[in-house]
C-alpha cells in the first residue's frame, strides 16, 4: 500500500493460476497490484525472465528503477535474468539462498527500507 501511495506499480509473475486471484481479495490486497501474471498467461516458468519482460514493456518500466522479490532463488534470478534488481525476502521461514548480485531483506523493515528510498 506505501508503494502504491507512492505513486509506484506492483505487480505479480507467478507460477500459480486464476486461484491467485481469490487469494489476493481474501486478504485485501487485490487493489495493490497493476496486474497480476499467472500461469494463464502462457508465458514460461521462472527464472525465465518472459514475465518479467513483458510486464516491463508494458507499463513502460526503468530496469534501474525495478526489482523482482521474492522468497526462492527462482525468483531472485527470473529478476536478474530480466536485467533488473533481484531481491530475497528470507525472513527465516523458508530455505536460506544466495544468487549472485541479489539484494536481500531478512525483515518487513529491511524490506520497507529498500523499497522506499
Amino acid at each position: 500500500r506505501e508503494l502504491k501511495a507512492a505513486g509506484r506499480g506492483n505487480y505479480i509473475f507467478t507460477h500459480r493460476g486464476a486461484s491467485l486471484h481469490g487469494l489476493l481479495e481474501k486478504h485485501g490486497l487485490a487493489d495493490c497490484f497493476r496486474e497480476c501474471v499467472t500461469s494463464e498467461n502462457g508465458f514460461p516458468i521462472k527464472p525465465d525472465p518472459a514475465g518479467i519482460a513483458y510486464l516491463m514493456e508494458k507499463y513502460a518500466m526503468n530496469p534501474e528503477e525495478s526489482i523482482m522479490i521474492g522468497d526462492r532463488a527462482l525468483d531472485v534470478q527470473a529478476g536478474l535474468n530480466a536485467g533488473i534488481a533481484g531481491l530475497a525476502y528470507l525472513d527465516g521461514t523458508g530455505p536460506a539462498f544466495q544468487c549472485p548480485g541479489m539484494l536481500l531483506a531478512r525483515s518487513v523493515g529491511e524490506l520497507r527500507e529498500i523499497l522506499l528510498k
